[in-house]
């Protein structure tokens, strides 16, 4: 069986040894992208390219912004670094909410290539600003990557800073039932020790079964339903 990352490339061969002159000629072409492709970055601006879009004047440059940052960002010498992470709490924060939930959508792949320090500073101080936005649709962008963002933290800094996020968003449907199901993912990262000792204690969770909204009866009882079958998976 031949690894996956190769695959491509053996089918690539094959292609240009066909003798269907149509898939010869499509190979030559992907193999001359992929020679371009690979020095493609200087001729968009290199990494410097996000700094310019994120300080465009149109909002559309700026949400085109957000997803460059995780792929600048751990080539850049460190004083770019910290400029990169400025600029992308800046965004977090924009006047334009479509800049607001692409920073929120693209949060979590920048936070995978940010160093643990600045992570558990910078980009959890990003993550309480999306999740505190005056924009519904922001909001439930941020719950919505709690999970990928919890699991580049320690356990108990997971605990401490993302599942109280995703305990206090249980009145808006949406919102609640996207961060019952990160509970789930939460619990399968770190296993149903973590869940046993952060989740089913939680007096948030415990007092909502008694709670007479609906809503947080529906959130309690999902939270402790997918913790289980997390400890059960």
């Amino acid at each position: 069986m031949i690894d996956e990352p190769l695959y491509s490339i053996v089918v690539l061969i094959d292609e240009l040894k066909n003798e269907d002159i149509q898939l010869r000629l499509n190979s030559i072409l992907l193999l001359a992208m992929a020679e371009e492709l690979g020095v493609f970055i200087p001729y968009v601006g290199g990494v410097e390219h996000a700094n310019r879009l994120a300080a465009g004047e149109w909002f559309t440059a700026r949400v085109s912004s957000c997803g460059l940052f995780h792929i600048g960002y751990p080539s850049a010498p460190d004083t770019l670094k910290t400029e990169l992470r400025a600029i992308y709490s800046q965004l977090c924060q924009d006047d334009m909410p479509m800049v607001r939930r692409s920073a929120a959508t693209n949060l979590g792949k920048f936070a995978a290539t940010v160093e643990a320090p600045h992570l558990k500073v910078d980009i959890m101080s990003m993550f309480d600003d999306l999740t505190q936005d005056d924009q519904y649709s922001v909001r439930l962008l941020a719950v919505e990557g709690c999970a990928a963002l919890g699991k580049l933290l320690e356990p108990q800094d997971c605990a401490a800073h993302i599942l109280p996020v995703i305990v206090n968003f249980s009145q808006v449907y949406s919102i609640r039932d996207a961060a019952a199901d990160n509970v789930k993912r939460l619990t399968e990262e770190f296993g149903p020790d973590w869940a046993m000792q952060h989740i089913v204690p939680l007096p948030k969770v415990l007092n909502l079964i008694n709670d007479p909204h609906y809503l947080q009866i529906f959130f309690a009882t999902q939270a402790l339903k997918s913790s289980n079958q997390g400890m059960m998976s």
